[in-house]
């Protein structure tokens, strides 16, 4: 009894210290058309290293509302505007964690490779520290930021910080001098307590087995 009584405090201890990480953003360059559905914000959420929940806004002319939920092996893509969703499991790795690489993917012959695939959202800062970026000042605006960059793959990476609240403002990839991908955060936070029903489908969601 006793020591299963340990077991569980140190679960729970575990489970405590858990965090998550939220961020909407939006894409900004290229620029979307104005109203376009390529326009809306998006949502990410990330807890510990395996679980992850990406919600997309509602497209009225394809009458999807795209959720995509990652925990572990289990991974489920779901349209909330028909309440319809597949489940699989992810057979590609054995560690199963959750990325959200922020460099496009490039074909390789048959194969798709992610260069400088460790610059994700919500690892921005962890990357820019690992590779030893120093901030600089800038004005984008009439505002001032600081602006961390480095050179992965030959890619230019930059983490844009608000002086002010010491927040990420954004994120770009740039190649051969001209920007690929710019995303602008309108909400960045870390440290959020841990919610594990967010990386479990709706229970009013049909989900299907997918082999």
């Amino acid at each position: 009894m006793i020591r299963f009584l340990v077991f569980f405090l140190l679960v729970n201890m575990a489970f405590s210290e858990e965090t998550m990480t939220k961020i909407v953003f939006r894409g900004i360059e290229p620029p979307p058309a104005a109203g376009s559905f390529a326009a809306q914000p998006k949502t990410l959420y990330r807890m510990g290293s395996s679980c992850g929940r990406s919600e997309e806004a509602f497209d009225s002319e394809m009458n999807i509302q795209g959720l995509m939920i990652a925990n572990g092996k289990d991974v489920w893509i779901i349209n909330l505007a028909t309440k319809t969703g597949r489940h699989m499991i992810d057979t590609s790795s054995t560690t199963h964690d959750f990325h959200a690489t922020l460099v496009p993917p490039v074909r390789n012959g048959n194969r798709l490779i992610h260069p400088a695939s460790e610059f994700e959202l919500g690892r921005e800062m962890e990357f820019m520290k690992s590779r030893n970026a120093t901030p600089h000042d800038i004005v984008e605006n009439g505002e001032k930021e600081k602006l961390y960059e480095t050179v992965e793959d030959g890619y230019t990476l930059r983490v844009y910080v608000s002086p002010k609240t010491d927040l990420l403002i954004g994120s770009a990839v740039a190649k051969n001098g001209q920007v690929i991908m710019r995303l602008a955060y309108d909400d960045y936070r870390t440290g959020l307590k841990a919610d594990p029903s967010l990386f479990r489908p709706p229970e009013d969601v049909t989900i299907t087995e997918s082999k």
